[in-house]
């Protein structure tokens, strides 16, 4: 098994994973049928990667912004996601646009 993810219904918070884990190491984000936008915060280290759920781009992320997936990868699906995917460091509670200007930390 490479991947386990994991749904929940809005009761997680950003804030809740941050108090356990710390900051994420990454960010990015992608727009949502009929629900929004989300940010994914990547873990590298716990293998761990949260979906966050924001209403629009010029949303801000916070620590009551909740956290509707979760998904554990096998160490090499994370190698894999991390090295191929243009990624953010943590910048904090900033807008969706913010991370997402096209301007990213860590390029493939």
């Amino acid at each position: 098994v490479d991947l386990i993810a994991l749904l929940f219904s809005g009761k997680l918070t950003v804030g809740d994973i941050i108090a356990v884990y710390g900051d994420p190491s990454y960010v990015d984000g992608e727009v949502l049928d009929d629900v929004g936008v989300a940010l994914r915060l990547f873990y590298p280290q716990h293998n761990l990667t949260l979906y966050a759920v924001i209403d629009s781009a010029d949303s801000r992320l916070r620590e009551d912004t909740p956290i509707y997936q979760t998904m554990y990868a096998s160490e090499d699906l994370m190698a894999d996601t991390i090295e191929s995917t243009p990624l953010d460091n943590w910048k904090g509670y900033i807008k969706f646009s913010e991370y997402m200007d096209g301007e990213f930390d860590r390029q493939p």
